[in-house]
């Protein structure tokens, strides 16, 4: 994970003479996001051990980042809807159990199932089947309170307390 610009990383390769390596995200003026990567090694030390010479590079690693993004993406969510899969949403399961468990509240599972959809698929065609399943995955969405969902979050109108199993299933946590 891209750590924060730490000025206490700075501050130890100066006084205790240590190496470091700091991942920045940078906004540039137009508004693009940059990630890069910083390794700065001390090249001198004085008597005390503190850092006379600091040499270092920085390297953009932006395709790095939004690779992995996109595999993390890849991993934990349905491409055609967005919403979390199987795996992401057995992942939530779990620390939502723990949590009321931990709190004494209850948790609800709501399995969806979307009658007859194979019919859909074979008289209209999958292009319409997959445009039906993004609307129910939005209304989905949308019919969850804030105060239900688990996870939800600004950027991220889906909460993770809902996911597409596959095929036409959805379930629902809150």
């Amino acid at each position: 994970e891209t750590s924060r610009f730490n000025h206490v990383e700075i501050i130890r390769a100066i006084t205790d003479g240590d190496s470091f390596a700091i991942e920045h995200r940078i906004i540039q003026m137009g508004g693009t996001l940059r990630h890069v990567h910083q390794q700065v090694e001390v090249t001198a030390h004085d008597d005390s051990g503190r850092a006379l010479k600091l040499a270092g590079a920085v390297h953009d690693i932006t395709q790095r980042k939004n690779s992995e993004e996109q595999i993390r993406r890849l991993a934990y969510y349905d491409t055609l809807t967005g919403l979390p899969n199987r795996l992401l949403f057995s992942d939530q399961l779990l620390k939502a159990i723990a949590h009321a468990e931990r709190h004494a509240q209850q948790v609800a599972i709501m399995f969806i199932d979307l009658d007859h959809f194979k019919r859909v698929n074979d008289t209209l065609g999958h292009g319409a089947g997959d445009e039906l399943l993004r609307v129910v995955s939005s209304r989905l969405a949308s019919s969850i309170r804030a105060a239900d969902a688990l996870g939800r979050t600004a950027a991220d109108h889906s909460a993770n307390s809902i996911a597409r199993l596959g095929g036409d299933e959805f379930i629902v946590l809150l």
